[in-house]
């Protein structure tokens, strides 16, 4: 096995660090104590089979990346770029692979945003982005369709039905960037 080298071990820990810390913020509604387990290290299978089966990725790097994301509460997207298990734009290709509409610009809507827990967004990498006034429903950007995690969480706080649609990592990143909410409500995870 290669080790971890120092830039991809800072980046993983700042990850965890910013979200563990913004797990608890008292600026916002924090987690109900049914949850908090059952969220932090959650992890769907389905994007490392699709690269398993696509051969991208090897099955050991991949295993590293898993117990990052399952330690360390890291989404998988961004352990997998971290840890170099397989290149950005190649796991761009896998993560396209879905049948939901794709969006290359995103702008998050801050009314539902201020309904949601610090650091919900960036942790899952899911954005609301829209809100039908007529039937409530809420339209969430995320970077991999395939986790249907992020979208019951976000489901779960807001008490609304949810519609996916998807969009790039450097998209919904420069969105939450741009969100001017405090850092802790944006922690990278």
């Amino acid at each position: 096995t290669q080790p971890r080298s120092n830039a991809s071990r800072a980046t993983i820990s700042a990850w965890s660090e910013r979200a563990k810390s913004s797990f608890n913020s008292a600026n916002r509604r924090t987690f109900t104590r049914e949850r908090p387990n059952r969220y932090y290290a959650r992890v769907t299978f389905e994007l490392a089979r699709a690269l398993l089966n696509a051969e991208a990725v090897t099955p050991v790097p991949l295993a590293r990346a898993l117990y990052t994301v399952a330690t360390e509460g890291v989404p998988l997207v961004r352990a997998l770029i971290a840890l170099g298990v397989v290149k950005e734009d190649r796991l761009e290709e896998e993560l396209a692979r879905v049948d939901v509409p794709t969006l290359n610009h995103v702008v998050p809507v801050p009314e539902v945003l201020e309904l949601l827990p610090a650091g919900l967004c960036s942790r899952l990498l899911a954005l609301p982005i829209r809100r039908d006034p007529r039937t409530g429903t809420v339209d969430v950007a995320v970077v991999d369709a395939r986790d249907p995690h992020a979208v019951n969480e976000i489901g779960f706080f807001l008490q609304a039905p949810v519609r996916v649609v998807r969009t790039t990592l450097q998209v919904l990143e420069a969105a939450l960037d741009h969100t001017g909410a405090p850092m802790s409500a944006k922690a990278e995870a």
